[in-house]
């Protein structure tokens, strides 16, 4: 569980820190190479699992330390918290709430703010991919307790785990000129093809 919880933090982190590059290309293109050096890069990337390590190396020990189910065996797809905890829900809701407050939230912000007065079909891509994760982690994890049932945290899990991991390439390629022609290329030829 602690290796699932801690590859999800720092996609938050990450696409902040794509958010002030294209803020820095955008308003700054001339100092862009010295404002965004490979060691900013490799600060920016470390910070985020570094504060992401940290983060849910506490949650994930706090959690351990509440009562679990009786079997050894969940109706879920992964270790994931919601479905292993049997104890009352309202105190890990505080942590949930708590930590996508804390370190997610001040993430989005960063995005929002570095995209104010910016031509927005210039960072759709990156739009849409934020939409996607954020979009995703409220629904799986900011739910009234009354839509939870077993069926619906997989299917809400089985969107987020691999479908949305499945989408991010194809959003960010689609803005390739060479990827666009061989998509059109691909349906125009299947289009005539049946015809």
């Amino acid at each position: 569980m602690y290796v699932f919880t801690i590859l999800g933090l720092p996609e938050c982190c990450i696409l902040a820190a794509v958010a002030y590059d294209h803020y820095v290309a955008i308003s700054h293109p001339l100092h862009y190479t010295a404002i965004m050096s490979g060691q900013v890069c490799r600060q920016l990337a470390a910070t985020s699992w570094v504060i992401s390590i940290l983060v849910e190396a506490v949650q994930s020990t706090w959690i351990f330390s509440q009562s679990f189910c009786g079997s050894n065996r969940i109706h879920h797809f992964f270790c994931d918290i919601p479905p292993m905890v049997c104890t009352d829900m309202s105190k890990i809701k505080i942590v949930f709430l708590a930590m996508p407050v804390l370190f997610i939230m001040r993430p989005f912000l960063l995005i929002i703010l570095s995209y104010i007065d910016k031509d927005f079909s210039t960072f759709s891509s990156h739009l849409m991919v934020v939409t996607l994760c954020y979009g995703m982690a409220l629904i799986s994890y900011v739910r009234p307790k009354s839509s939870y049932s077993p069926e619906s945290d997989q299917m809400i899990s089985l969107m987020y785990k691999v479908v949305m991991p499945v989408f991010n390439p194809i959003i960010y390629t689609l803005r390739n000129k060479e990827v666009k022609e061989t998509f059109s290329k691909t349906i125009k030829k299947s289009i005539f093809s049946h015809s």
